[in-house]
């Protein structure tokens, strides 16, 4: 596919349930204003939860190498956290609209997406208090290629126990596989939901052998924030933060107040014209010169 510039680029999703609804409203403004689809934009994504969902929809290919609009896909999250019950669904739903036979070697541009396995998956235990732990993997087409896509997202998204854990089978020879859930599960280990955690270390190597300049456009929420320092000057973060957090607060300040809080949004508890309006605020408000940033960043060169 034709790019035209010469800096390494990658889109970072982060999760967050419901929030995503603000995080595809930059997408759809950015492609708004630059006239090309994401994925001629973009030479890499990287996603967790609810963002994994959004790369699978920009990145399918359709018809030869076509892809969805952000605009499409704005269209696609909005419906699926339209309500909790349709936020319950969104992976029937995303099921639906991606072709099965797709795997993860087959997007448009690729995709690396975060998932967490679990170590020593109980059978009878409490999924809410028992005492499994969780290790924060990737999946990539370098590892897990013959993967399906829509096994991928869902491992990525299963928000246990309300959904199904999924069981992946990685190697071939492994017959029982590992059991994946959404990385963001308060299960003992931290949740994460930030994929550059997990994908960074080797980006990092990378940019240490390669004279090509690296830029990382990541999105924060609420949710998942920027947080790494990063001491490779090869390396530049375009960070647009739409900066949801005092949103978490309207139960109060403390910590459980927030958790809950967070938790009514990412599920879908929320009217998606508040999440549109949130995100509008952040874009043409006080936001604004990172947007324009974003946007002469990447601008195609003439």
């Amino acid at each position: 596919m034709f790019k035209s510039h010469s800096k390494k680029r990658i889109l970072i999703l982060p999760g967050g349930g419901a929030t995503g609804v603000t995080t595809v409203r930059v997408l759809e403004a950015l492609e708004e204003k630059l006239g090309r689809p994401l994925s001629q934009l973009f030479d890499e994504i990287w996603a967790a939860s609810v963002g994994s969902m959004m790369a699978a929809y920009l990145t399918e290919p359709r018809f030869g190498t076509s892809v969805r609009s952000a605009q499409q896909v704005g269209q696609l999250i909005r419906e699926s956290f339209a309500n909790p019950w349709s936020a319950w669904h969104c992976l029937d739903r995303l099921q639906s609209e991606i072709h099965p036979d797709l795997r993860l070697s087959d997007t448009v541009i690729p995709l690396k997406i975060l998932t967490a396995k679990v170590k020593n998956f109980p059978k009878r235990e409490s999924p809410v208090f028992g005492r499994f732990e969780t290790q924060a993997i990737g999946l990539c087409s370098e590892t897990s290629g013959d993967l399906s896509l829509v096994q991928a997202v869902r491992a990525s998204c299963a928000v246990y126990p309300v959904m199904p854990a999924q069981r992946l089978r990685l190697d071939p020879q492994d017959l029982d596989g590992i059991v994946c859930i959404d990385s963001g599960c308060r299960v003992c280990t931290e949740p994460t939901l930030d994929p550059t955690r997990v994908f960074f270390e080797d980006l990092n190597e990378q940019a240490s052998h390669s004279e090509t300049p690296i830029q990382l456009f990541f999105i924060s929420n609420g949710w998942a924030r920027w947080s790494i320092q990063i001491q490779n000057s090869s390396i530049e973060v375009l960070n647009f933060d739409l900066d949801l957090s005092p949103r978490f607060q309207s139960l109060g300040p403390s910590q459980l107040g927030k958790r809950i809080c967070s938790n009514l949004i990412g599920m879908g508890f929320t009217s998606i014209s508040a999440l549109d309006s949130w995100a509008k605020d952040a874009i043409y408000g006080k936001n604004w010169e990172v947007f324009q940033q974003m946007v002469r960043e990447l601008r195609p060169v003439s």
